[in-house]
């Protein structure tokens, strides 16, 4: 029986060539397609979208030269017609949850966002270079939609309120052109 095993083998790697034969990877999906509004100036939170390596397209809620920031707030809306939103996370941007707490509740159309440290005696986190604050995951079987940051707000420990510009844009999930 070893014989014959080995006799196997040895015509098998005799037999063609030496390349491997390997299967080809799967295509990679389509980027979505975002149309971003112009990217305002200055103290700002705007809207981005990507599709993951895993396939999920995600909106990104982006913040940028906001400073000493004790806490944020935003909504983000969308056509609940024509997109679904899966699951959302705000990220640990204003320190871990002993220093921060978060908020993110999803409604058709709109999710609420936002994140705030623990006490005022914690003082602000700088936000300066753009960092993602939040991310929402579109569901798979989304068409496109005008994606709006509305009613959106930063604050500084004192109370105070940064002013912010926003922008939004038309994502379209499979990444086609209209």
């Amino acid at each position: 029986m070893l014989l014959a095993l080995a006799a196997m083998a040895s015509l098998s790697s005799a037999c063609g060539d030496d390349t491997e034969t390997k299967d080809s990877p799967p295509p990679d999906p389509e980027p979505a397609l975002f149309d971003r509004q112009p990217e305002p100036n200055g103290p700002r939170l705007w809207l981005d979208a990507t599709r993951g390596g895993d396939g999920i397209v995600r909106i990104e809620v982006h913040g940028a030269e906001l400073g000493e920031v004790f806490g944020w707030a935003a909504h983000v809306r969308w056509d609940a017609e024509t997109l679904t939103v899966d699951a959302g996370g705000v990220a640990e941007t204003l320190g871990g949850d002993a220093e921060a707490a978060r908020l993110l509740s999803l409604q058709e159309g709109d999710a609420s966002l936002g994140e705030a440290r623990r006490g005022t005696a914690l003082g602000g986190q700088a936000i300066d270079e753009p960092v993602v604050l939040a991310t929402l995951d579109v569901g798979s079987d989304s068409g496109p939609s005008e994606l709006s940051l509305e009613r959106a707000i930063v604050r500084r420990a004192d109370g105070s309120y940064v002013e912010i510009t926003t922008a939004g844009g038309l994502l379209r999930p499979e990444g086609s052109t209209p």
